[in-house]
């Protein structure tokens, strides 16, 4: 599922998608007429407009901002922290790519499961426009993880994302309004919260490919 963040929506986290995000899955291409989002977030993936958002302004208030690379260089952490720092990673795309044809109530109670703040305020804010837009996402990403930083609490993962086969469609007929791109960079901070659990705090992309 693809999430929304803010420019649209992306994760809502929608898992919805260089300086996106949740404001969740904005389309990277159009395959239909459709109303673009700011031109930093074309390029954005389908997904985004949940996890990363696709708004009509484009402040930079409403932008997640870019996750920096870590400074600490490889983790020392024990191997099964990566390990699962991946495995809520994709999770959280899991839900991301499937809340949207939930029911709004369980938005909420789905997406903090994978998610935290900013990223969650994003994607459920993302998701509210989506459904006023009547707008919904099809299919869901594949993730490939190229690497993982753990320093403490925090953790940074890069991933090669596969969004060729999903995007934003009509709610109502389900018309395929965009389509997502193969190989899409996609940067995500991770955070140990206080029930010891991971959960993505802030996804971004930094455009390119990969």
């Amino acid at each position: 599922m693809a999430l929304l963040t803010s420019s649209t929506f992306a994760t809502a986290v929608i898992p919805w998608r260089g300086k996106a995000n949740i404001e969740v899955l904005a389309e990277r291409r159009s395959t239909a007429p459709y109303v673009r989002p700011c031109q930093h977030l074309v390029q954005a993936l389908v997904i985004s407009a949940i996890v990363a958002g696709f708004g009509t302004g484009c402040s930079d208030t409403q932008m997640a901002r870019p996750v920096a690379p870590s400074s600490a260089g490889k983790s020392s952490a024990p191997s099964d922290d990566s390990a699962d720092v991946k495995v809520a990673y994709e999770k959280f795309w899991d839900i991301g790519n499937a809340v949207i044809r939930q029911d709004s109530a369980q938005w909420n109670g789905q997406l903090a499961a994978v998610a935290t703040d900013p990223q969650l305020s994003r994607m459920l804010d993302n998701l509210k426009t989506l459904q006023s837009r009547s707008l919904t996402v099809y299919g869901a990403t594949r993730e490939h993880v190229t690497k993982i930083d753990v320093a403490g609490d925090v953790a940074t993962v890069q991933d090669c994302q596969d969004a060729s086969g999903t995007g934003q469609a009509d709610a109502k007929t389900g018309e395929h309004k965009t389509v997502g791109v193969p190989r899409s960079p996609v940067s995500a901070r991770m955070q140990r919260t206080t029930d010891g659990k991971w959960r993505v705090a802030e996804i971004s992309y930094p455009g390119g490919t990969c």
